[in-house]
This record gives C-alpha cells, structure tokens and sequence, in this order.
C-alpha cells in the first residue's frame, strides 16, 4: 500500500479515538513528501535516518518524530501493512536545551522594565506587559495564555478559563486583584484592526500572538538582562591607543552623531556615557560638554523618567535619544550648541527643533516657579507648547516636586483634554463664525480643566450665558 494512504488511515483513527494528533499529523505528512510516492515496504532504513537527521543537531524533536513514525509502524505491522521497521532500534542522547528557572519579584521588574517597542517588533509593549504579568501571576502555560479568548476572562469574577488544555482537560484558574486590574486595562486598551481576533491577547493588527512570537522577544528580554558583558583588557588597551591617535576625529560629524544617537537609544545610556567618559571619548563631541555632578545626576533623573513613561504604554511617537541628548548638552549656551550642530552635521531641521525646545523647557520652567499655585489651566497654558521630548526633559531636570508632579499631571491626563462642543455646534445655538469661536474654545477649555464644567450640557449653557 502507498505510504500516503497508510499515513492518512493511521491519522484518521488516532483522531477518531479523540486524539489532536496536530502536531503527529504534520511530521507524518512530511515525512511522506520526503519519501515521496512509494509504498511502505519500498522504504529504506538509510532515507528514514535521513529524514530524521534533518540538516541540524539532535534536538528534542528527533525524538518527536521517532516515537511518531514508531507509532505508525506498529499500526502498519499490526494490520499486515509492512513486514518490518526500518526505524532505528534505540534514539541517541539529546542535551536537555532548557533549565527551568523561577524569577524573583526583582527580576520581573526588571524584565518589565526592558520591554519596549523595539523589542516587541509585532506586538505592542502592552500586551507583551500583560503576557508576561499573566504568566507569572496565574501560572499558565504559553500556550495557555495565548489561547484565551475574550469570553475566557471574566474579570467581576476574577476567574480564567482554560478549556481543553494539557491531557484535554479544562479549568478555572482564580485571579487576583492586581493581576485582574492588567487585564481589565489591557481589555480597555488592547489592540484591535480589520482583522480583529476573539483571542484576549492580540498582536498590532488585531491577530492572534503566536508562540513563537512571545518566545523570540521572552528570549530577547532574557539575554538582555542576563549577560552583563564587559570589554576585555585588550580591547580597553585597543580603545585608549585610538584614542591617544586621535582616530576618532578621522570620522565625519555625522557619523559620530550617528553612534551618539544609537547609544542614546539603549536601556541604560547613562551607563554608556559613563564608559566614554572613562576612555576620554566625550571630548570627541564637544569640549564644553561636562560630566560633572550635575550632569550625572540629571541623566540618572531622565533614565528614571523615561522608565516611568514607558510603563505608561500610550502608543505614541517620540524620540528617546533627543530627551537624552537635551541633559548631555543642558550646560551649553546657544552659540556652543550651534557649533555642536555644525560639527556634527546636523540638518538644519533638527538643529532648530532641539534649539526651541532647550529654550522653551528652561523658559517654561521659569515661568513654573514663579507661579504661587499651578491650577489645571495654568499648567495646560504653560505645557501645551512643549514637545513630549522637551517635556520629559523637563520633568526630570526641575529638582522641585511640585513642578514634577504638575508635568506628570499633564502628560498623563490634562493635554488630552477638550472641550466637546464643536465649530458647528456653535454655529447651530446662534453664534456667528469667527474669531469669537477661538475665544470661546479657549473659555470652554479652561473651564473644563479647572472643574467648572463636565458634561456636554454645562458646556451648552457656559456658551449662552458667556456669549450669547
């Protein structure tokens, strides 16, 4: 009988007794296009080898296939379909790839910390936030979290529904409280598109996450903050001789700016800028730039910051590097930060987008400690202006709490504020088009953030009682 009608009557009724046999099913069908359209007594023991060699070393899954092909000889055997096994007598030894490793609180944080978009190429930082918070606070398997559809999750209840998991059985798996607020905000939040899935957790476009996925970037974030690599005393001596040689000014500016930018995207660029510090490699930039106390310590300030705005996951671009770059050059004046730009090649776009923004966040902060009380619509007023770079920038360089606490108010809740009448709203109640619209919008806006009004019918009456 040909091998492939074998294959498919031994599939049939593995799945017939209540079996997957997903995964069997799969080796079995290739290992019938690698034999190709032969009958079973025509195979040999040398192609079996072959097939389960494949091209690379043993791994664990030479020994999937092995135990399936033995399945299906015994069937064939069983039924008169071949007269002997061309199967290997005994599987050789496969090196265990894997140590099962429990992580303390600490090493969560930390994982959770590393997660950013670029490391979660497919996913968003939140559901890979979520994923792995649901892993450790539920105990699941991957597979497990990565099935859970939306009717799985009953939140009031804090319970999760596992259904046909290991061995086909299903359960409930209880929640706690904290666990259940990740869910609930990644529920409110999570990512939807045209091809929008059931599954609770969903890549960018709304699909399901795959296993392979998760794994890739777990491996990712793993490595990252497992191997603390450090350079050789070769390597130090190579950097010290070049730059003795000066071969760093043999670079053109924009290179250089180049390697500065892609430092100041790591995870801990103040780390890194310390190491070019020791190596004297900082003076390659710009003579005036410092790195004294100060500077160290608004570095250190920014790190925090940015860590507390990426935990925010508000799926919004912005530039880490050009918050960093702001603190490595907060001690030079206007004429020393455009010598720097022409030096390292800037394009005249960004040279001035940096330049505003260094002059609108120390001009703005004057402007925050002058004030006697930050009500909503003061801080909204002085805050509007700033990029989301010059902002954070500023949060972490003001060494006053209130200021802190007024940005991060800001950043957080008051710049998605508006009022929600509209142009043609106004036009309808009777008030003619024009400038007074641009009052009126500013009037009702300020009103909303200081809590004088909150409903789209108090916005109604503040317009006719203010203007009309």
């Amino acid at each position: 009988m040909k091998l492939c009608h074998v294959i498919e009557q031994y599939v049939t009724l593995k799945q017939s007794l209540g079996f997957r046999f997903r995964t069997e099913r799969r080796i079995l069908r290739g290992f019938g296009q690698a034999m190709g359209k032969i009958t079973l007594g025509q195979i040999s023991p040398v192609a079996v080898r072959t097939y389960l060699d494949g091209p690379g070393p043993v791994t664990s899954y030479w020994m999937r296939k092995w135990g399936t092909l033995r399945g299906l000889y015994r069937f064939a055997l069983a039924r008169g379909l071949a007269r002997r096994c061309p199967l290997p007598l005994n599987a050789p030894k496969v090196a265990v790839p894997f140590t099962p490793y429990i992580y303390s609180q600490p090493e969560l944080r930390r994982l959770l910390q590393a997660i950013t978009p670029e490391r979660t190429k497919g996913l968003s930082p939140q559901t890979m936030r979520t994923l792995l918070l649901l892993l450790y606070g539920a105990g699941l398997r991957l597979s497990e979290a990565l099935k859970l559809e939306q009717a799985d999750v009953d939140l009031p209840e804090r319970l999760l529904q596992v259904r046909q998991s290991k061995f086909f059985k299903s359960r409930l798996v209880p929640i706690g409280p904290k666990l259940a607020k990740v869910l609930e905000d990644y529920q409110t939040e999570s990512p939807s598109g045209a091809g929008s899935h059931r599954r609770f957790l969903r890549a960018n476009k709304g699909t399901p996450v795959s296993g392979a996925t998760a794994e890739r970037i777990f491996r990712a974030l793993r490595f990252e903050q497992r191997f603390g690599f450090s350079l050789s005393k070769e390597t130090a001596n190579l950097i010290r001789n070049a730059v003795k040689m000066d071969i760093p000014h043999r670079l053109s500016g924009s290179r250089i700016f180049g390697e500065l930018e892609l430092i100041l995207q790591e995870d801990n660029p103040p780390a890194i800028i310390k190491r070019m510090v020791d190596f004297g490699l900082l003076d390659f930039f710009h003579s005036k730039i410092k790195y004294d106390q100060g500077v160290v310590e608004l570095l250190e300030s920014i790190n925090e910051v940015l860590t507390w705005f990426e935990l925010l996951y508000l799926n919004e671009t912005w530039e880490k590097w050009r918050v960093y770059f702001l603190g490595m050059v907060d001690g030079l004046s206007n004429e020393e930060f455009l010598n720097l730009s022409r030096q390292f090649a800037f394009l005249k776009k960004e040279s001035k987008k940096v330049l505003v923004e260094r002059f609108q966040a120390k001009t703005t902060l004057k402007k925050l400690q002058q004030q006697k009380s930050l009500k909503d619509s003061t801080i909204f007023e002085l805050l509007n202006a700033l990029s989301i770079e010059a902002l954070l920038y500023l949060m972490a360089k003001t060494p006053h709490q209130p200021i802190k606490k007024a940005i991060s108010h800001y950043i957080t809740h008051l710049r998605f504020t508006e009022a929600l009448l509209t142009g043609e709203d106004l036009k309808k109640m009777g008030l003619p088009p024009g400038r007074v619209y641009k009052q009126a919008f500013q009037s009702l806006l300020k009103a909303r953030l200081d809590g004088k009004i909150k409903t789209r019918e108090d916005e109604i009456s503040f317009i006719k009682q203010h203007f009309l």
